[in-house]
């Protein structure tokens, strides 16, 4: 609560109130009732207000992935019915993996994304309750899991994304502010380098172990390389 602070609510309007992706107007309204709210908690700091082109331009942004988008959500909606509601023996992971590999395929989606080593963060979660399962607790899994389920999971992660590449991007980059333990864990175990700017924007992950915490690092290793062998045009 300083002046020196900006503060953004974009990524509260990126992923609406509605459990699905938001209109243009609802954009507009939950941007300006959070730049409110945060006036309110934080009279010292600097609020970030948009003008109508820069809502145009956020609403392009949040419309030119929807494709990618819908199949991420489908990809979810199978494996968390399907294979993350209920823990997996070990001995039937490796099935689960060469399916979910499968699933990943045919939706065009590439196998070395955020999307599904969070899918497999909770494939290869332990049974022991005291050891935090990053991609089970962000993802939410259930035998009911519902596109709006799917959206929620898929908004944290794009906000992991656009923040990770910001790191790269900005001399001065920003802080996603969230009280979400999942997604702060998320950020110790992936963490972003590599960065590159061309017609698109691009990063490479260093994964930590601990994000799969039924497996070893040698096996967590084994994993990365098989999504990244599968990710290779």
């Amino acid at each position: 609560n300083r002046p020196s602070v900006a503060l953004n609510p974009l990524p509260i309007a990126w992923e609406g109130d509605t459990r699905q992706i938001p209109s243009f107007t609802q954009i507009r309204q939950t941007f300006q009732s959070a730049c409110t709210n945060l006036a309110t908690f934080f009279p010292k700091a600097r609020v970030v207000q948009f003008d109508r082109g820069a809502y145009d331009a956020v609403y392009a942004e949040i419309d030119a992935p929807r494709s990618r988008q819908q199949q991420e959500s489908e990809l979810l909606q199978v494996g968390c019915q399907k294979y993350l509601a209920n823990p997996v023996e070990r001995g039937q992971r490796s099935s689960g993996f060469v399916e979910l590999l499968g699933v990943a395929k045919a939706k065009v989606l590439k196998a070395f994304s955020i999307v599904m080593l969070c899918i497999l963060s909770s494939l290869y979660r332990s049974q022991d309750k005291d050891k935090f399962a990053i991609g089970h607790k962000l993802l939410k899994p259930s035998q009911g899991y519902t596109e709006a389920d799917a959206h929620n999971a898929l908004s944290d992660l794009r906000h992991f994304e656009i923040t990770a590449l910001a790191t790269g991007i900005f001399i001065d980059p920003p802080a996603l502010i969230t009280k979400d333990i999942a997604l702060a864990a998320l950020w110790t175990t992936l963490r972003p380098r590599g960065f590159t700017q061309g017609s698109t924007l691009g990063m490479q992950l260093e994964i930590e172990p601990a994000l799969f915490n039924d497996l070893d690092q040698r096996a967590a290793e084994s994993v990365a390389l098989v999504l990244q062998e599968h990710s290779r045009p």
